[in-house]
């Protein structure tokens, strides 16, 4: 039975023919690179395309089976961006919205995924529900985020490098330039940009810069000189070095190397003050690394050692090695106790060919970075210090023999004297005697007047010996006849 007014073949036809067409873009869908979805207004997905399976790691129907999956793979720091999208494209808005977002895929690798979303629509017009696309977009996001980081990454070190940049063409014309201040310009920019060198700079500078131009541009290779210029009445330093930047074009990177300049002219002239003491003094100066090698050697060293040993030390020199054998041992040991870190000075007695001197050695450890790296020695030929010592300890000796002799000199000349001092005495109490014969008295007499040569005698020769001590009489050896001299004191 046929229902009257509806045509059942045509209506058949319009059916197949939308199926014709549904299976026409399920299998466009099903083939696209794409991730393509369609849900309803409730989050139900209706319509999951295969590709999710290259694109998530996750098979269509688990979309299908779990609508809150795609939220669960959305990074975490991406998912207000999403859930924002979502309350976005349920409003009464028409067109399509795109958002970028990252995933996380079933294997755990992050990637950056390209959202296209727009409302659905039915033949009467009747909102079914979304359709998204969704597209990985790795390489253009990296390469994105990379030129925006390398950006700002190089606009940072522009405007935090003291150095001065200059984009110069071959012609020497000024095209651009970076300055964090302004006020270390020789000029400002009005005055050079878009100008030749040769209208800015002083002649000597701007023909310097030129060629350095055509060289860097000629070879590809880095050119670097140094120049001055008076700014604010002060003479400046700077350092250029031009690199290439482009085929006819050149970039001059300038900086301020005033400072460094004049530091480096003060060390220097403190090194010449320093090496001339260190080459003038009388002292022998020298230093050594870990390998006993000399690293420095003033003359008088060098000239001591050549008079001691008949070897010429040069930078470099074995210190050990150029020794005497005998010698070897006793310095090594020397040497070891500064390469130790052990500061300290010794004297020592050295045999020579030109005899024994006398040395004072200061040993100094060279520190590195908390490293002895070698050690500096110091050394003083104390020779004529150390005799002057032994005559003074002779001397001392001498005088001190010389207190005793006289003490005993004096002690004995005691006993020479009171013994005729007792014959005077006694005989001159003799004579007192009432009733003395006159024989007796001449002998008493005569015993008085020998006592009284025998001290006379003692006396002069106490005379004498001060004045032999005292360097006025000179001291006439020769022979003589002790017995006659004792005839006397008979």
């Amino acid at each position: 039975m046929q229902n009257e007014g509806i045509n059942y073949i045509e209506l058949q036809k319009e059916l197949d023919l939308a199926k014709s067409k549904l299976d026409f873009y399920k299998t466009v869908l099903d083939h696209s690179v794409d991730w393509e979805i369609l849900q309803k207004p409730s989050g139900e997905f209706l319509y999951c395309s295969p590709s999710c399976k290259q694109i998530t790691g996750y098979e269509a129907q688990e979309f299908l089976e779990n609508p809150d999956l795609f939220l669960q793979i959305i990074h975490p720091e991406d998912r207000e961006l999403f859930l924002k999208h979502l309350n976005l494209k349920r409003q009464e808005l028409e067109g399509e919205i795109k958002i970028e977002f990252r995933i996380i895929a079933k294997d755990g690798q992050e990637k950056w995924i390209e959202h296209l979303c727009k409302k659905a629509y039915n033949s009467q017009g009747e909102l079914i529900g979304y359709r998204s696309s969704n597209r990985i977009i790795p390489d253009t996001k990296k390469m994105v985020d990379s030129l925006i980081d390398s950006e700002a990454l190089n606009k940072a070190l522009l405007g935090a490098t003291p150095d001065l940049m200059f984009v110069i063409d071959n012609n020497g014309v000024i095209l651009d330039y970076s300055a964090s201040n302004k006020k270390v310009l020789y000029t400002q920019p009005e005055n050079f940009l878009q100008k030749n060198v040769k209208e800015v700079l002083p002649p000597y500078l701007a023909e310097q810069t030129i060629s350095k131009i055509k060289k860097v541009l000629e070879t590809q290779e880095i050119q670097i000189f140094t120049y001055q210029l008076t700014i604010n009445n002060q003479i400046r330093y700077y350092e250029s070095r031009v690199v290439p930047y482009g085929e006819y074009k050149t970039l001059s990177i300038v900086r301020d190397v005033t400072e460094s300049i004049i530091a480096e002219e003060k060390l220097r002239e403190s090194e010449a003050i320093l090496r001339a003491i260190m080459e003038g003094t009388a002292d022998s100066i020298w230093a050594f690394n870990r390998n006993y090698e000399i690293i420095y050697i003033n003359p008088t060293f060098q000239n001591d050692f050549y008079q001691s040993f008949g070897i010429k030390l040069i930078k470099g020199s074995n210190l050990l090695d150029s020794l005497p054998n005998s010698l070897q041992p006793i310095w090594k040991q020397r040497y070891n106790r500064a390469l130790a870190n052990e500061q300290f000075t010794i004297e020592d007695a050295v045999e020579t060919k030109i005899g024994t001197i006398y040395i004072e050695v200061t040993f100094n450890p060279i520190v590195n970075n908390g490293e002895v790296i070698g050690c500096s020695c110091f050394a003083r030929n104390i020779t004529e210090r150390k005799n002057a010592e032994k005559e003074i300890i002779a001397a001392k000796e001498r005088a001190e023999e010389s207190d005793r002799l006289k003490s005993a000199f004096l002690a004995n000349m005691s006993h020479e004297i009171r013994t005729p001092m007792n014959g005077i005495l006694g005989f001159a109490q003799l004579l007192k005697e009432p009733n003395l014969p006159e024989e007796e008295k001449l002998e008493y007499v005569e015993m008085i007047e020998k006592s009284g040569e025998r001290m006379l005698n003692i006396l002069n020769d106490l005379i004498d010996i001060s004045k032999i001590e005292a360097g006025v009489v000179k001291v006439n050896n020769q022979a003589t006849n002790i017995n006659e001299k004792n005839s006397i004191y008979l």
